[in-house]
């Protein structure tokens, strides 16, 4: 938030020199952003410069509490994603106790992704390029987790609503709760079965069971 306004924030990474990087910065830079920081560090140190590293605030010892609702895509659709942001700022205006809220649109490398037969691993996601997270955040000390469900829910029906019918898919580390198992580990009814056979052979007591589990 910036003088109770909804702030756009762009990190990106980048193997190779500051210079080189240039031609693929260009174009963020020529919307003269308010503020702009480089840096130069070693692949162990990235989270680190952009403040996700073990001792940051993300990773601390939370001071409020938090929901996060994904969906993967596979283009952004502008004009949503203009709704998205307007749909944050009314939140934001009406209960500021969601002011640290935000959306993650996280991208990346997909070549070694893309490269892997879709029907080789367990892995069904393969066509996504954008992971998008809605996280709401609130105090500890209020009670708005209703809210918080509805409006991250309002939120991801929002951008499903711009991808043409395309069914919902959920990266599992992410995954709210609400979705559907299909939606975690894909709809094709093979891949279901096969990790399913996984399941029942490998660990039939159900023993790894805590997130997300196949069932």
């Amino acid at each position: 938030m910036l003088n109770s306004s909804p702030v756009i924030t762009v990190n990106i990474f980048y193997i190779g020199s500051a210079q080189d990087a240039k031609p693929y910065v260009k174009p963020f830079l020529d919307l003269n952003p308010v503020s702009i920081q480089n840096f130069t560090t070693s692949y162990p140190d990235v989270f680190y410069a952009v403040g996700t590293g073990l001792n940051d605030f993300v990773c601390k010892e939370p001071t409020g509490s938090a929901y996060l609702y994904p969906m993967g895509l596979q283009r952004y659709n502008v004009p949503v994603m203009g709704k998205l942001f307007q749909l944050y700022a009314d939140k934001i205006k009406k209960n500021p106790a969601f002011k640290d809220s935000n959306v993650m649109l996280e991208g990346y490398s997909l070549e070694a992704v893309k490269a892997v037969d879709p029907a080789s691993t367990a892995f069904a996601h393969r066509d996504d390029n954008i992971l998008v997270g809605f996280l709401p955040k609130w105090p500890l000390n209020l009670d708005l987790s209703r809210e918080a469900e509805e409006w991250a829910s309002q939120a991801r029906k929002l951008v499903q609503s711009g991808t043409n019918g395309r069914p919902l898919s959920a990266y599992v580390n992410y995954a709210h709760g609400d979705e559907s198992l299909e939606a975690i580990y894909g709809y094709e009814p093979w891949r279901m079965q096969r990790l399913r056979r996984l399941k029942r052979r490998w660990d039939p007591d159900m023993k790894f069971r805590f997130y997300n589990p196949i069932r």
